[in-house]
């Protein structure tokens, strides 16, 4: 279990996943220089197309189905359109529930480990609400505080975030925020900086889901100019 949770904690320092704190008196070439790594991190982060590393995703994550290790069944995901993902070496793929695409699970490929991280947006109370599992074992359930809507407005608030993204880049990712984005747009980040933001302070383990939201959103690009937001 230690050697796990060292892995999880190594993946999150990799992936640069983790919101930190920086503290008003720190010098302002410390914290440019933090946000030039964290955006480069978030670049670097890269979905990757290759038939062999799917088969084998799909054959790992059929087992864990098959042995009832996910919330629900596999007729509930989208085995279509398995995301994989790669960074500093590090390979991991990402499922989504046909009915909400940010409900993700998320494993390791190529590595020995065999965690993996459920991450479930559900309705409650007119809010979405976060529940959040390391191999089966709920980690967090908590209120969004974001009003619920439903995938086809997410899957709308994606597109519109990824062209925001594109031109973003075009102009140099100089814009300082997704001041131009509303509705489902601004919801999906709103809740994908939840995700990436207080659980992850409070408990570094559960910052996996982080990679699952921004994969489905669309990759490094749209997370280096969402990150933008969160800082």
């Amino acid at each position: 279990m230690l050697n796990k949770i060292k892995k999880v904690a190594t993946f999150i320092l990799t992936l640069g996943l983790m919101i930190s704190v920086i503290t008003p008196n720190r010098v302002i070439a410390s914290e440019n220089q933090y946000e030039a790594t964290s955006l480069k991190k978030y670049e670097d982060l890269r979905i990757i197309q290759s038939e062999e590393l799917r088969t084998d995703a799909v054959n790992k994550f059929n087992s864990l189905f098959q042995n009832g290790k996910i919330e629900y069944s596999e007729e509930y995901f989208d085995f279509d359109n398995i995301k994989i993902a790669e960074m500093n070496g590090e390979v991991y793929a990402t499922i989504s529930k046909n009915d909400s695409v940010l409900s993700t699970v998320t494993i390791p490929l190529n590595t020995n480990e065999n965690f993996y991280v459920e991450n479930y947006f559900y309705e409650k109370d007119g809010n979405f609400w976060i529940k959040t599992k390391q191999d089966g074992e709920v980690i967090s359930d908590v209120d969004s505080e974001i009003q619920f809507v439903n995938n086809d407005e997410i899957l709308q608030g994606i597109r519109e975030l990824n062209d925001y993204a594109i031109q973003s880049q075009q102009r140099g990712l100089n814009v300082s925020c997704f001041l131009a984005v509303s509705g489902a747009g601004a919801t999906v980040s709103g809740l994908i900086a939840k995700v990436c933001g207080t659980p992850c302070v409070l408990a570094p383990p559960t910052c996996i889901v982080c990679l699952g939201g921004i994969v489905v959103v669309g990759g490094g690009s749209i997370a280096a100019a969402v990150w933008k937001c969160w800082e």
